[in-house]
C-alpha cells in the first residue's frame, strides 16, 4: 500500500524545483494577539514510548533526556505508554524478565511485536518521578480483563496523581479491518471506562483519551471511521473524556527498502521542510479541532503519537537536524490550530527518535542524542512557563519560509517571533562547501514601540540538515539550542555549554530591527 502522502510527494517531484526562496521579507508584529490566537499550555512538548519497548528506557541516561525538557516546564511533562504493542501486551505473573517478545507471532522486536511482560515491568514507571504518564488501555485482543490487568498495575506503580489520561486502544480504525466501526470502538471503550470507574477511586472521572485515530489525510484507503463518527456516536458519555487523541506521521513510507531513494534532499525540501505540505498534512486536525469547539465539546484536541518519517528511513534523515526544523514548524503550526498537546514517539528501533537509549536497533546506533533532540527544548522555551506563557498565531506561512509570535497571556503584548527558514541546506561530506554555499534571509520585523531591543537566540548546525550530533556524528555534526548541546558520551544527556548561553542582542530602529536566517535554521526573537 502506498498512502497519498507518498502521492503528494511524488507529485511535487514532478512539478520541478520550488521558487526560490526570498531573501528578504517584511514582517510586522500585531500589538496584540489576534481573536483566533491559541493559548498553549506549558507542557505542550512530551514522549511517547513504545509500550513493548518501554523498558529499554529505564536508565538514567532517559532520565536525564525527559528532564532536560521537563525542567523547563510549569507543569509536569507527558510521557504516553502506548503504541501498536500496547494492544498486544500480556501480564505474566511468574515472568522474571521485564519484557519479552513473542517470535512465534512477529519475528522481530519492534512496535508490531506481541510481548509478555513481568510485574519488574511496571518499575520503569518509577523511573521518571516528574513526569505524568497517559497510559493506553489494550484494546485490541477485545479481553477487558487484559485491560484492567494491566491498567491496574500500572495505576497502583504510578499513583493517580501521575496519571494524567487513560488513552483508549490504539489506532482502533485499524482493528479487524472486515468488521470493525466507530461504534464497536464505543462500546468497547464504555466498558473499560465502567471497568476502571468502579475499580479505581477516581478523584475525577474525567480521566479518558478518546479516539488514538490516525491522520485522516490518508482517508480513502484508511481510517474505516474518523474522529466526528465516534464523538457523535449518542451513547459515548462525554463528560468522562479529558482528551480526543490523534496520530500523525509526517512521512509515512512503510514498505519502502533501507538505502532506497526516498529519502533524498528532494523528499526533506519537499516533506519535511515544505511548510505547504506540513500545513495540508494537518488539515484533518484542524477540521477536529473546529469540530469539538464548534460542538462545545469540554475537551480538546491533542496528537498523542507523532513521527517524523517512519518506513526505513535513515537516522540522518529522520533523526537528524533536518528533522529537528521541521519538528519546530509542525509543533508551531499544530499549536495554532488549536492541539493542546503533542506527544513524541520514540522505541530504540525508530531513527526519528529524540534519543536512542541502547544498541538494539537494526538501523539506529546508541546510547546516543540524535540531532533533531535541540528542537524539543527550542519548542518547549517558545511556549514558556509561569509568567511567560502566552497565546500563538501566525505571521507567516510561505513554502520555504514561516513565522509565529507568541503574545503574553497577562499583558497580551507580543513576547517572542519564531523565525523558521526551511530552505533545505547540507553540508558536502568533504565539509568544502563552496560549491554548495548556504544561503540566508534577511527578516526585517516590525515591532514599533514595544521594545528598544531584542534578544535573538538560534536552533542551528553548522553541518546542516543531515547533522546526526555529536554522538553518532562527531563534533562537526552538533546541533544545539542557544548554545547548548546534549550529549550520552559527554554526560549521558544532562545538557552543557560548550561557549556558554548564546544570545545576541540587537537594537530596534525606527521600530524595526533586520534578523538573518541562514538556511536550514530557526531563530527565536525575545521582545522583552
Amino acid at each position: 500500500m502506498i498512502s497519498l502522502l507518498a502521492f503528494y510527494l511524488l507529485l511535487t517531484q514532478t512539478q520541478g524545483q520550488k521558487d526560490d526562496l526570498l531573501n528578504h521579507y517584511d514582517i510586522t508584529i500585531p500589538r496584540s494577539s489576534p481573536k483566533d490566537a491559541e493559548a498553549v499550555p506549558s507542557n505542550f512538548f512530551g514522549f511517547g514510548f513504545e509500550s513493548g519497548l518501554f523498558t529499554h528506557y529505564d536508565n538514567d541516561f532517559s532520565d536525564n533526556m525527559v528532564n532536560a525538557i521537563g525542567s523547563r516546564m510549569s507543569e509536569p511533562i507527558v510521557l504516553r505508554l502506548g503504541g501498536s504493542s500496547g494492544d498486544h501486551l500480556t501480564l505474566v505473573d511468574n515472568q522474571t524478565e521485564p519484557s519479552l517478545c513473542d517470535h512465534e507471532k512477529w519475528p522481530v522486536c519492534d512496535s508490531n511485536s506481541y510481548f509478555t511482560i513481568g510485574p519488574s515491568y511496571f518499575n520503569t514507571l518509577k523511573r521518571f518521578p516528574k513526569a505524568k504518564v497517559t497510559l493506553q488501555a489494550p484494546m485490541n485482543d477485545s479481553s477487558l480483563e487484559n485491560s484492567m490487568t494491566f491498567l491496574r498495575n500500572a495505576w497502583e506503580a504510578l499513583g493517580q496523581d501521575r496519571v494524567e489520561a487513560i488513552a483508549l486502544g490504539n489506532e482502533p480504525d485499524y482493528y479487524d479491518f472486515e468488521q470493525w466501526t466507530a461504534a464497536e470502538y464505543v462500546n468497547r471503550s464504555i466498558a473499560i471506562e465502567d471497568a476502571v470507574i468502579a475499580d479505581f477511586e477516581l478523584l475525577d472521572p474525567r480521566i479518558f483519551q478518546i479516539g488514538e485515530i490516525p491522520s485522516e489525510v490518508i482517508q480513502g484507503i484508511f481510517p474505516l471511521f474518523t474522529m466526528q463518527q465516534v464523538l457523535e456516536d449518542p451513547i459515548i458519555p462525554n463528560n468522562r473524556n479529558k482528551y480526543a487523541s490523534g496520530h500523525l506521521y509526517q512521512l509515512d513510507l512503510i514498505g519502502q527498502q533501507p538505502g532506497a531513494d526516498w529519502y533524498t534532499t528532494d523528499i526533506m525540501q519537499n516533506g519535511l521542510l515544505s511548510h505547504s505540505f506540513t500545513t495540508k498534512i494537518l488539515e484533518g486536525y484542524a477540521r477536529d479541532a473546529a469540530f469539538l469547539k464548534e460542538q462545545n465539546f469540554s475537551f480538546p484536541l491533542v496528537i498523542s503519537e507523532m513521527g517524523c518519517a517512519i518506513g526505513n528511513s535513515p537516522p540522518d534523515f529522520a533523526g537528524g537536524f533536518g528533522a529537528a526544523v521541521s519538528a519546530v514548524d509542525i509543533n508551531l503550526k499544530a499549536m495554532t490550530i488549536g492541539i493542546k498537546q503533542i506527544t513524541n514517539t520514540q522505541e530504540p528501533t525508530a531513527t526519528h527518535s529524540w534519543w536512542v537509549p541502547d544498541n538494539s536497533g537494526p538501523q539506529t546506533t546508541g546510547p546516543a542524542v540524535q540531532g533533531v533532540f535541540p528542537a524539543a527544548a527550542f519548542i518547549t522555551d517558545f511556549v514558556g512557563r509561569n509568567d511567560s506563557l502566552g497565546r500563538i498565531s501566525q505571521v507567516l506561512g510561505e513554502d520555504l519560509f514561516s513565522a509565529y509570535v507568541m503574545h503574553d497571556l497577562v499583558s497580551n503584548k507580543p513576547s517572542r517571533v519564531a523565525l523558521l527558514n526551511l530552505k533545505e541546506w547540507h553540508s558536502n561530506s568533504t565539509g568544502d562547501n563552496q560549491s554548495n554555499p548556504r544561503g540566508n534571509v534577511t527578516v526585517s520585523l516590525n515591532v514599533g514601540d514595544v521594545t528598544q531591543s531584542v534578544v535573538v537566540q538560534r536552533l542551528r548546525s553548522d553541518y546542516g540538515s543531515f547533522a546526526l550530533g555529536f554522538d553518532n556524528g562527531g563534533p562537526e555534526q552538533n546541533t544545539s539550542w542557544a548554545g547548548e548541546q546534549w550529549s550520552y558520551r559527554v554526560n549521558e544527556g544532562k545538557g552543557h555549554f560548550e561557549n556558554g548561553l548564546e544570545k545576541e542582542t540587537l537594537s530596534v530602529q525606527d521600530g524595526k530591527v533586520d534578523v538573518v536566517i541562514p538556511d536550514t535554521e530557526v531563530v527565536m526573537v525575545s521582545l522583552k
